[in-house]
């Protein structure tokens, strides 16, 4: 539905700019704080993105 879609597309969002910061070298705590994902989020994209 609507709702689903609007709040996955926020989670891509947020998980799209995670990897444009690690790109940028943002500490992974920074990346937390300005995309409200969990750290462990965080370290899994940076595990999948290979830096």
């Amino acid at each position: 539905d609507y709702e689903n879609g609007k709040k996955e597309g926020k989670e891509e969002e947020k998980i799209n700019t995670a990897k444009n910061m690690l790109k940028e070298n943002y500490t992974i705590k920074q990346i937390a704080t300005i995309t409200q994902l969990n750290i462990e989020s965080i370290k899994q994209i940076k595990a999948e993105f290979g830096k």
